[in-house]
């Protein structure tokens, strides 16, 4: 089996499915500078980062038109999205621990944006991310004012040959002169307000409720979907010694037969919020076998042979961890690809050799094992890809694992193709 061509297709699988453009028009409109709507549909691609312009077509039938934050004042997907055109200043350094240093540094950029509504009242809040850095910016908004992106950073700081963390929480006086005008009783709560998504959106809320003021528009909460079901199929296995110490004649000459062997799984499938749910982390519990022979005879010489009759029948419990893509189909089903790593227990072994010597005297026969140490715990690379809709999926899987052989001086690699038939059960 040429597994060269098996992992050329799946790459193959890949790039070609990424021709669909994967559009998503849904109903919506756009608010113009001058506060006119301009109804029709917006290709929805429910953006993790906010998006550099969206895709609008006045009707199913007409050509779809970019358009900028310059160009308009806000789009709405209508039950879905609502994103603000926003130009303000942003400060775009990362806040990460391996890039902050021992000073506080700023970058401060004058940029238009599209920020989504999170929150939408006297006092709004939003959101835009900073591609660059992966940073998300929250940003506030009081009634029709400029939009005012809240400031938050970190660096180290060196103390008695220690580091920390330093925090500069700008945020906080800018939320406290955003709410200084009326509901004193929360005054006292922004001293301890994080700059997280969870704990701003609720100190909205409750200012808003303070002040009596109805919210215009809500994001509604997103969360990680998770899907569970079964899997059957075929596992193809091909061994794949290699060597050449001397050490392993039989091994590292012999033919080993291809094996063909039953294998099921049970899955869950941790679906990720935005992106349509593109994304997602794929993990599986598998029982996985193969079983195999190979035959091969060396010659000593005219007085001397030797006969080697190999049998391994190998049973692993695996775990495997996969980073989902799918390509979303127009007929309600998805194409995806997906790489990932597993990690397999030996758990039923059958390993044996037979020797048959031949010399002047005769022939005798000996039995042992084809490995008389084992490595009992494998580890492998996958790659695969397939089709999916509502009830299940179809995939073919490539695998590749570090074997059995527990020898520096032998290899002994493991190649599997996988196709697999499964089931959601919910």
């Amino acid at each position: 089996m040429n597994y060269q061509k098996i992992t050329a297709f799946l790459w193959l699988f890949f790039l070609s499915a990424g021709v669909y453009a994967q559009e998503n028009f849904m109903p919506g409109f756009l608010i113009m500078p001058n506060g006119d709507t301009l109804q029709g549909e917006i290709d929805n691609q429910n953006w993790r980062i906010n998006p550099e312009f969206v895709l609008f077509k006045r009707g199913a039938s007409s050509v779809g038109v970019e358009y900028y934050p310059t160009d308009i004042k806000a789009f709405v997907v209508l039950g879905e999205e609502y994103y603000e055109s926003v130009s303000a200043t942003f400060d775009y350094v990362s806040r990460d621990v391996k890039d902050i240093g021992l000073q506080d540094r700023q970058n401060p950029v004058q940029d238009n944006v599209f920020a989504m509504v999170l929150y939408q009242s006297e006092l709004s809040l939003l959101r835009a991310m900073d591609k660059k850095n992966n940073e998300i910016h929250y940003i506030i908004r009081k009634k029709d004012g400029p939009a005012e992106p809240l400031i938050y950073r970190r660096f180290l700081i060196e103390a008695d040959g220690k580091s920390s963390i330093r925090e500069v929480s700008i945020y906080k006086s800018q939320i406290s002169a955003a709410t200084k005008d009326g509901c004193s009783e929360l005054s006292g709560e922004v001293a301890n307000l994080k700059y997280n998504e969870k704990a701003l959106l609720a100190f909205i809320k409750a200012y808003n409720d303070c002040m009596d003021a109805t919210a215009n528009f809500e994001k509604k909460a997103e969360k990680l979907q998770i899907q569970f079901g079964v899997a059957a199929g075929m596992s193809f296995n091909q061994l794949e010694f290699s060597g050449d110490s001397g050490a392993f004649p039989d091994l590292e000459n012999g033919n080993f037969k291809s094996s063909f062997q039953p294998a099921g799984a049970l899955w869950v499938d941790l679906i990720f919020p935005r992106n349509r749910k593109k994304w997602s982390l794929y993990n599986e519990l598998a029982i996985t076998s193969y079983k195999t022979s190979s035959l091969y005879e060396r010659m000593e010489n005219n007085q001397l042979s030797y006969v080697y009759e190999n049998e391994i029948a190998f049973s692993y419990i695996k775990i495997y961890n996969a980073m989902r893509y799918r390509f979303i189909l127009k007929e309600n089903g998805m194409a995806f690809f997906q790489a990932g790593i597993g990690n397999g227990a030996l758990i039923n072994k059958d390993n044996k050799k037979i020797t048959v010597t031949t010399n002047l005297s005769g022939s005798y026969s000996e039995v042992g094992a084809v490995m008389p140490i084992l490595r009992s715990y494998e580890q492998s690379l996958i790659a695969g890809g397939g089709y999916s809709n509502k009830y299940g999926s179809i995939e073919l899987r490539y695998e590749r694992g570090n074997g059995f052989s527990k020898f520096p001086a032998l290899g002994a690699q493991t190649n599997w193709v996988h196709i697999l038939l499964s089931a959601k059960l919910f």
